[in-house]
């Protein structure tokens, strides 16, 4: 009878210990459960915010949004190297962006002094048509042999006129060469 009681003692003790191992070790995995689902949750809201920043300042590359600023990610993962490629291709469209207005800005100083000279060359042009008009009514009234000098001079007259004609067309194109660039830098500036 003693040996059963010694015996139940200790299978009860042994019990008790088991339980309370359980009971331990159920504790440290449901700590270990909560530090894991706490980390999770903290590192998806970290993705989601990175993800959603990314997401909004492609969205104004795409609206033309040039004026924003980046913010600069030095984590060493995709997302990292993601906005850090947003951020070069914003800086990519800000220089090709000047490099336009530049060229526009030269473009229309060209075509501001194309149309002064074609303008200049019409007027000369002009005058020379006026001039050989002269002759060639002063050369008409003259006899015999200046009938052929006048027509020669009506032929230079007509050519001359095409030339004016040219000079014209010459001066429009200019003149919507100039329009077409100003609007190209108005475009620009209000782009950034």
């Amino acid at each position: 009878l003693v040996l059963e009681t010694y015996a139940n003692d200790k299978v009860d003790s042994i019990q008790a210990g088991v339980r309370l191992l359980l009971i331990v070790v159920a504790g440290i995995s449901m700590v270990l459960i909560l530090g894991v689902i706490f980390l999770a949750a903290k590192v998806v809201l970290h993705l989601a915010r990175t993800i959603k920043q990314v997401t909004e300042d492609m969205e104004k590359l795409a609206d033309n949004d040039l004026s924003f600023e980046v913010k600069s990610n030095n984590h060493r993962d995709e997302l990292g190297i993601l906005t850090r490629s947003v951020l070069k291709l914003q800086n990519s469209l800000n220089q090709m962006a000047g490099l336009m207005r530049h060229s526009s800005t030269e473009l229309n100083g060209a075509s501001t002094l194309m149309k002064n000279s074609t303008d200049e060359i019409t007027t000369s042009m002009n005058e020379i048509a006026n001039a050989i008009s002269e002759i060639a009514e002063g050369s008409s009234r003259q006899a015999g042999d200046t009938e052929k000098v006048v027509n020669e001079f009506t032929q230079l007259g007509q050519v001359i006129g095409d030339s004016i004609k040219s000079t014209k067309e010459l001066l429009d194109e200019s003149t919507l060469i100039n329009s077409a660039s100003e609007e190209a830098v108005r475009e620009l500036q209000r782009l950034t």
